[in-house]
């Protein structure tokens, strides 16, 4: 028995050091990356501007556009696997600041509305009927708001809903994000916040990172992170933060 306690702790050990490993890399590689990815960017930034008119040019401008794209996606996912890999190994940076949870909630908002008018979506938000100020990283609370936004998006059609509504309970202000889209299958919500886990619910649906970092940013902000959601009856992300007073 003890031969057996004994081999398990090695082997626990052994797989932890991995993990730890797999993380390390992970942030080095997507660092050294976004060196390469930001040079194309503005090179193809640069060249666009420096272009006249005519069809030739247009077809160049086309292609420069693509190039630009591309770019700010690769971008796009380094930067997230430099977050996933800071929050598997529990160093995730926050900024924390004192904010009104009213204004920090219309500020993000005004920068997630123009997704979900793309998407068709019907927005609405509902701010904490009483004042609440909380510590947060404002740049990163965004960043937690977008992924779930995005999330939502995925899986709900056009013409359907999306809702943000906030409120203060016990110490905390209780975010919840709402949609009307095709729920999530019960045996698939334990694994939800999984780093690279993918529900099989279509193609091409990215690499599986945002709700792993919006988990990430949570804890770091001390809160907790849960889904509720049914197949057919929509998918609501509920999150906390604690009030200023309460830390």
């Amino acid at each position: 028995l003890r031969m057996d306690i004994a081999e398990r702790l090695r082997v626990e050990g052994e797989l932890q050091r991995a993990l730890d490993l797999r993380d390390e890399v992970l942030g080095i590689v997507s660092h050294d990356l976004r060196n390469p990815v930001h040079t194309v960017s503005l090179a193809s930034a640069m060249l666009l501007e420096l272009l006249g008119e005519g069809e030739r040019e247009d077809t160049t401008r086309r292609h420069l556009n693509v190039i630009r794209r591309a770019a700010q996606q690769m971008d796009s996912l380094i930067r997230d696997l430099l977050d996933v890999a800071s929050v598997g190994s529990g160093h995730l940076s926050v900024q924390l600041r004192e904010h009104d949870a009213e204004q920090l909630l219309l500020s993000a908002v005004e920068v997630l509305r123009p997704i979900t008018e793309a998407a068709g979506l019907h927005f609405e938000v509902e701010v904490p009927a009483a004042p609440a100020a909380i510590l947060s990283d404002a740049g990163r609370f965004v960043q937690l708001l977008s992924n779930l936004v995005g999330n939502a998006v995925k899986f709900t059609a056009p013409g359907g809903s999306l809702r943000i509504s906030a409120g203060v309970t016990d110490g905390d202000v209780l975010f919840s994000v709402r949609d009307s889209g095709s729920g999530i299958p019960a045996q698939d919500l334990p694994r939800l916040f999984d780093r690279f886990w993918q529900a099989e619910r279509g193609a091409d649906l990215g690499a599986g990172l945002g709700l792993a970092i919006a988990k990430g940013i949570v804890e770091a902000h001390g809160g907790r992170i849960w889904v509720e959601s049914k197949p057919g009856e929509g998918t609501t992300f509920h999150f906390t933060i604690p009030t200023a007073r309460s830390v």
